[in-house]
């Protein structure tokens, strides 16, 4: 009498992967998103870089993954080169077809991972600009109204200079969230990891003076707008308007860069700063330790011959 099987030989799926069709993977991974509790940002990403690849598949005539090898990921990655998209934007898209085939394997739904023949495209590691003290000061400009609107914007940016907090992670606050004694809060960022951040004097000082402010609403986000509750996009263009307005050119991950930047100038350890910035490690924090010493070495250079 044959043993019964057990949980381990069990196959993973009741899927064939002869006869899997590229859209029935698609969603197996995706639902493989939802299950981790993956955030609704991270699933986007892969929604979007997903549907580029199984559109660009289906017309070449690959409608099943078996028809997928290392030759027809080549010709993607090429297809999506040659589109004119930044060299992050590829490396993002072809990342994200990395992690689409090594779940496949992992779920035993491909004999073969085709994605381990193929070389991940090059992004050069640049380190793009921080704020300049002059630029931080024409953007406060803008915002030197007394205005409900000037007020905020003016708040929202000391915040995140001071915060280096991501976009997603400002949006995501709660008035409850901050000490308005001592300037210090929690934030949720990237997995689901909190962790423990503060603003200084002035910024406090610019908060409490938005949080006085008749606010439109009774809602308990800390950002808020006439219409509501300000989403990340939101910020985004806040920050996107107000930078036109002052010539300077604006977004929300730049004062990000210039809170780590400035941090690191001012000697603070860079392990202090990775878990302040909540980073998963610091790499990208030695690129901008990097940029601060060849700062330092510029000064030498101006001032000694």
């Amino acid at each position: 009498m044959s043993k019964k099987m057990t949980i381990d030989q069990q196959p993973s799926s009741t899927f064939h992967s002869s006869s899997l069709s590229l859209i029935d993977a698609r969603d197996e991974f995706m639902i493989y998103q939802r299950s981790m509790r993956h955030s609704e940002r991270t699933q986007e990403f892969y929604r979007e870089t997903l549907r580029r690849f199984v559109n660009w598949c289906h017309s070449s005539d690959l409608n099943a993954i078996s028809d997928i090898d290392s030759a027809s990921l080549r010709r993607y990655c090429l297809t999506l080169v040659e589109s004119g998209l930044a060299d992050t934007t590829v490396h993002n898209n072809m990342r994200a077809v990395r992690a689409f085939f090594y779940f496949l394997e992992r779920e035993e739904l491909i004999q073969s991972n085709p994605m381990k023949r193929v070389k991940m495209p090059r992004v050069e590691k640049k380190i793009l600009p921080a704020f300049t003290d002059d630029e931080i000061e024409r953007l406060l400009q803008v915002c030197d109204g007394k205005d409900f609107i000037s007020v905020r914007n003016r708040a929202l940016i000391l915040f995140l200079l001071d915060s280096g907090l991501r976009c997603d992670e400002c949006r995501s606050l709660k008035t409850a969230d901050i000490d308005l004694q001592t300037g210090v809060f929690s934030v949720v960022g990237k997995g689901r990891k909190e962790r423990v951040s503060r603003i200084g004097t002035k910024a406090l000082r610019e908060l409490r003076r938005y949080l006085r402010f008749h606010r439109p609403t009774t809602s308990q986000q800390l950002w808020i707008g006439k219409q509501g509750d300000l989403t990340a996009l939101g910020i985004s263009g806040i920050i996107k308007k107000v930078g036109k307005k002052a010539g300077v050119h604006a977004h929300p991950h730049k004062f990000r860069r210039t809170c780590a930047l400035r941090l690191l100038r001012s000697n603070a350890d860079i392990f202090s700063v990775q878990i302040l910035m909540g980073h998963s490690d610091i790499t990208v924090l030695r690129r901008y330790l990097a940029q601060s010493n060849e700062d330092v070495l510029a000064v030498h250079a101006r001032c000694i011959e």
